[in-house]
């Protein structure tokens, strides 16, 4: 399955996104592009992933890269709703966000 990324600003500084199909391997290339142009812009990033099939490392590595850059610089990514398979990758490599 593909990846439907909805964008909705909240205020000036605020981007929610809902998500729905796959975060994977197959899809963060383009995903990375996105969210950064928006971290860049914005000082906080929400991320609904309560519709997310699959979630695997790279879908991992990307989140918790855009958080190592958000904290440096004084920004914040949280992660508002979870699906199953987004939970499963998060208690397997025993982090939170």
């Amino acid at each position: 399955m593909k990846l439907k990324a909805v964008k909705t600003k909240q205020n000036s500084d605020i981007v929610r996104y809902k998500f729905e199909g796959d975060i994977t391997i197959y899809t963060v290339r383009k995903l990375k592009k996105l969210l950064m142009k928006d971290l860049e812009k914005n000082t906080k990033l929400e991320f609904d992933f309560q519709k997310i099939d699959k979630f695997d490392s790279a879908g991992f590595q990307l989140i918790e890269y855009m958080s190592n850059i958000a904290e440096k610089e004084g920004k914040e990514i949280q992660i508002t709703q979870r699906s199953d398979s987004v939970s499963r990758i998060y208690d397997l490599y025993g982090t939170s966000i």
